[in-house]
């Protein structure tokens, strides 16, 4: 028999096989592996957002930025929003204290509340920049921290899956470290507490969280 008829006789009854197999396992109401590709971009947009004008070239001018940067953030929430709402949605559905539940209403709500972090959350990572350029004997300025380290990818991604994890959000946070996890090797649970600066080292493809005292060592005196 060749592939052909092979593919018109078995394949109906592999596909049939498949079907059936999905409709006792498959997740109804999931938001399913496109969800988790829409949060891969969310966070991707949420970067660009964050540093603005390092992600363009040529670089930008400060009215295009705040333009761009606007759109980008009006657009990526409403995304965000959706997907919060689906999977508290789904959440409802094993939670029997919940029928009163307004998913939607909850979902605008805590999306508004991060974004409203983002200040903040960006002067922190400015901080644990700092601090990487300076337990870093090496580095030759905070661009290259910026640019190089994989351990500020990680924590940049985690002080946002740490904030919906905060305000009870399930399944995302966890989707978002993940992501974090799978580019830089750096794996930190949404629910991890990181003091203000924080410096993450590899060992191992894990991750080692080094809590940095307040009395920074000077660049100055660093061997």
């Amino acid at each position: 028999m060749n592939l052909n008829d092979w593919l018109n006789e078995k394949v109906p009854e592999i596909t049939r096989s498949l079907n059936d197999i999905n409709r006792q396992y498959v997740i109804e109401n999931s938001i399913g592996f496109v969800g988790r590709n829409q949060i891969y971009n969310i966070l991707d947009n949420f970067h660009e957002v964050l540093f603005p004008g390092i992600h363009t070239a040529p670089p930008i001018d400060n009215i295009r930025i705040n333009i761009v940067s606007s759109n980008k953030l009006r657009e990526t929430a409403l995304d965000l929003r959706d997907i919060i709402e689906k999977v508290l949605i789904y959440n409802m559905e094993y939670n029997s204290d919940t029928d009163n539940y307004t998913c939607q209403e909850d979902a605008d709500r805590i999306v508004m509340k991060l974004i409203s972090q983002f200040p903040n959350i960006r002067k922190i990572l400015q901080t644990d920049i700092q601090a990487a350029y300076n337990g870093d004997p090496a580095a030759l300025s905070t661009e290259e921290i910026l640019l190089s380290y994989p351990s500020i990818v990680a924590e940049y991604i985690h002080r946002i899956p740490h904030e919906l994890y905060e305000q009870g959000v399930p399944i995302v946070p966890r989707i978002m470290s993940e992501y974090a996890h799978s580019l830089t090797g750096i794996d930190i649970h949404p629910g991890q507490q990181l003091e203000n600066p924080s410096l993450s080292t590899m060992a191992q493809g894990s991750l080692s969280v080094k809590h940095v005292s307040s009395a920074i060592t000077s660049k100055s005196i660093k061997v």
